[in-house]
């Protein structure tokens, strides 16, 4: 009986040493000659004949389906896009609106401003002109701007007839600038004294 279960101890250990040889050693050593000699030999023209019998099986067998495929190509969509359409009139045509009016207020802001900048730089341009024209003819530009403001007073008929004093005033005063009238002091009180010259 020992002998029995020592052959069989044997038998068994063959077996798994067999199985380990066939499980592990055989695929790293064959397989590489295998997939080498499996290439060669779909490459040569041995595997025509062959090759052909399984291109002939498989077309059989893909013929319905490729008609079926065809059927579903060649037969005419039918697409519901109202949908869609409705999502881009409703939901991105105001939005681009929206945005479009964004930008063009931005630009007519700006416009706006440019123009503004443009007429205070033009008006300061003409300002600084004035007095320097007025400079080199000897008149003070702030003595100008008074100048035009009475006259505009003596002009204005309702103020002259509110304010006669006033009017007899302002006419000394501008015959004075103009030259026409000298005002001088009296001797002995302070009196004023209107001369033409």
């Amino acid at each position: 009986m020992v002998e029995l279960s020592l052959e069989l101890g044997v038998v068994v250990i063959a077996w798994l040493v067999s199985l380990f040889i066939a499980i592990f050693a055989v695929p790293r050593l064959v397989a590489p000659k295998a997939r080498e000699a499996w290439t060669n030999w779909l490459m040569s023209e041995e595997s025509e004949p062959y090759m052909d019998r399984v291109a002939e099986r498989v077309m059989v067998k893909m013929e319905p389906r490729l008609t079926g495929f065809e059927e579903r190509l060649a037969a005419p969509v039918e697409l519901n896009l109202d949908p869609i359409v409705s999502l881009v009139v409703e939901g991105v045509i105001p939005r681009v609106k929206e945005e479009v009016d964004k930008v063009r207020q931005s630009v007519d802001g700006h416009l706006g401003f440019l123009k503004k900048v443009g007429n205070q730089a033009g008006e300061a341009v003409a300002e600084i002109v004035g007095h320097e024209t007025l400079s080199r003819a000897g008149v003070d530009p702030a003595q100008a701007v008074l100048k035009k403001r009475l006259g505009a007073l003596l002009k204005d008929e309702a103020w002259v007839k509110a304010h006669p004093a006033g009017a007899i005033g302002l006419e000394i005063l501008a015959a004075y600038e103009s030259g026409d009238v000298t005002l001088q002091r009296g001797g002995g009180g302070f009196r004023r004294s209107l001369r033409r010259r």
